[in-house]
């Protein structure tokens, strides 16, 4: 893939047409990548991340480029990240909910507006979650008890019956009438399937964008 950036993470900045392995680590767990940045967790719990720093994204306290996977503080309890556009969004092992980079649409839901981050800073107080997903100016998480939450630019995407965008996380109600349905539709733009009250591996779509998030809940 394209590697302008050193997101392929494999110490270069030369594009690669077939996989080549990132260093010699062998105890991933989990992958997150955009367009030119990305995230992984290893078995141990810990966070890293390469590609470009700009906004402080890779969560390094810098705006550095990185061409090799990173170490993101020294925490070892990460249990699931997901890249956004130039923010990130992760949860913890211990439920708490995480997020940093660029935050001009309140997408980082840390109740500021336009404050950038450039470490993981914590969303709240509330040790609940399970799983978060980011778009490119909002983010979508679940709790333990299935419920829905998000935050972010809003243009319908939020599914609160407005277009207010918020820099806080917001309940998104699961109308009684929708429980049955296959998918939950948000708006135009945007799609959860299965229905979160099915359980299973949750997708997020937001179709304007072209992106599909996926996380296990």
């Amino acid at each position: 893939g394209r590697n302008n950036d050193g997101q392929l993470g494999d110490n270069s900045t030369t594009n690669r047409d077939e996989p080549v392995q990132i260093g010699t680590a062998t105890n991933w767990q989990s992958i997150s990548a955009r367009n030119i940045h990305s995230m992984g967790i290893r078995s141990n719990g810990t966070l890293w991340a390469w590609g470009d720093g700009f906004d402080g994204k890779l969560g390094l306290n810098s705006f550095d480029d990185k061409l090799t996977p990173t170490q993101v503080g020294t925490a070892s309890n990460w249990a699931n990240v997901s890249c956004g556009e130039w923010h990130n969004i992760a949860v913890r092992t211990n439920g708490t909910l995480w997020t940093w980079g660029n935050n001009s649409y309140s997408q980082l839901g840390q109740g500021m507006n336009s404050v950038n981050s450039w470490i993981p800073n914590q969303v709240g107080t509330q040790a609940n979650w399970r799983t978060a997903v980011s778009g490119d100016r909002g983010c979508m998480a679940v709790k333990t008890d299935d419920s829905i939450w998000g935050w972010g630019s809003n243009q319908g995407d939020l599914g609160n019956a407005t277009d207010d965008s918020s820099n806080v996380p917001l309940y998104i109600e699961c109308y009684s009438t929708l429980l049955e349905n296959e998918d939950f539709t948000l708006s135009d733009s945007m799609k959860v399937y299965p229905n979160p009250v099915k359980g299973g591996q949750l997708n997020f779509q937001i179709s304007d964008l072209k992106q599909i998030g996926r996380a296990h809940v």
